[in-house]
């Protein structure tokens, strides 16, 4: 009896696989394929299994923090799930599963394609860190038979740091959004204006620059109003709790903590923010797009991506507070139909570039591809 070739996706968290690996599940299992799902567990490991995707749970998986004796059992456990699973290949995703599972994979014979979502915080900053992560990723990327970049820019780092042949790369723009799921919403009515940003509260996210220009535009402008959500790590990148609840105590500044849905914040927003120091391909800005939302977002990889400058919203330097500012000026100074006009085409965007279904066409291409070669 035919029995069709099994994909391992594995990520960091079962979240992640939920809310960014789960729509590409599917589409594999549309086309034929079997799946199942390898994470640290969570909250929404049933929620996974319930939409029918196994998921098998990874408990030494600690997606943060490097450990010698918990990695070594990490190592261990990925072995015995994949000998009993046997897949044909492995999807990975995030740092820690692209690394070792990379490493487990190669003992064992599987290909894999390996996807870089971002080239993350560690390769922001110099230092001994960079450095050792360097390594790693050079030695897991040599097992790999494909590696899967969201945006030209992080590709060209790594294969110009000689991190990984350019002729193993290829770029796919981003998890997809389903666009029949993400409809568009008409743009509500003003004032009061709503600048709204959706993000982890760290440094490299912008959280500074956007706490600092908002506080001078409610200074002077009375009918605009922010939002922030997301959660705070534990972590020294992390923006202080101080400067948040400072920021917070503003009667027309929200901090909301972390939404598990943030589908009803880009509704009722007119203006999505996305002021990182820089991304792989963003998915709140193209969630924001997808629901006719305006963007301001800065001009680094990822975002310039995403963004037409002047036509699905504004993109501004990064580290800049006193330009994002100005630019948020600006939004305010436009009228509610030039946001319409915005808002429809980064609709309109999202729909001929970011799409589930456009994205999954280009892994399944890739996948066969990659099985073709081990045949």
């Amino acid at each position: 009896m035919y029995s069709p070739p099994k994909i391992a996706i594995i990520t960091n968290t079962a979240w992640n696989v939920y809310n960014f690996r789960l729509q590409l599940a599917r589409d594999l299992q549309c086309a034929g394929y079997e799946v199942c799902t390898m994470a640290s567990p969570d909250d929404y490991a049933e929620k996974i299994t319930a939409d029918g995707v196994p998921f098998i749970p990874l408990r030494w998986f600690v997606p943060s923090q490097m450990n010698g004796l918990r990695d070594g059992m990490l190592l261990r456990e990925l072995y015995r799930n994949l000998r009993r699973e046997r897949p044909a290949l492995l999807l990975l995703y995030t740092a820690k599963a692209n690394i070792f599972g990379n490493i487990v994979a190669h003992w064992m014979g599987i290909p894999t394609i390996t996807t870089m979502t971002g080239i993350g915080s560690v390769f922001l900053r110099a230092g001994l860190r960079r450095y050792f992560f360097t390594g790693l990723y050079r030695r897991a990327l040599r097992y790999t038979a494909a590696a899967v970049f969201h945006n030209p820019d992080d590709e060209m780092y790594f294969v110009k740091n000689a991190i990984v042949e350019a002729e193993k790369t290829h770029v796919i723009p981003g998890s997809g959004i389903d666009v029949d799921a993400w409809h568009h919403e008409p743009l509500t009515s003003v004032p009061p204006l709503r600048f709204l940003l959706l993000s982890r509260l760290l440094k490299e996210k912008g959280v500074e620059e956007f706490l600092e220009a908002s506080r001078r535009i409610v200074a002077e402008y009375r009918d605009v109003e922010f939002y922030l959500a997301g959660d705070r790590p534990k972590s020294e990148r992390s923006v202080s709790s101080v400067a948040i609840e400072e920021w917070n105590a503003h009667p027309r500044c929200h901090y909301l903590g972390f939404v598990s849905d943030v589908e009803p914040l880009i509704r009722q927003a007119h203006v999505v923010v996305a002021p990182s120091w820089r991304e792989g391909m963003p998915r709140t800005v193209l969630e924001a797009m997808a629901k006719g939302r305006m963007v301001l977002a800065t001009d680094v990889p990822g975002c310039r991506q995403a963004v037409v400058h002047g036509q699905t919203g504004l993109l501004v330097p990064p580290r800049d507070s006193a330009t994002l500012q100005k630019a948020m000026e600006d939004v305010i100074r436009m009228s509610h139909t030039q946001r319409i006009a915005f808002g429809i085409a980064g609709r309109k965007r999202v729909e001929e570039h970011f799409s589930h279904r456009r994205i999954a066409r280009s892994y399944l291409k890739l996948i066969e591809q990659v099985l073709k070669q081990k045949c």
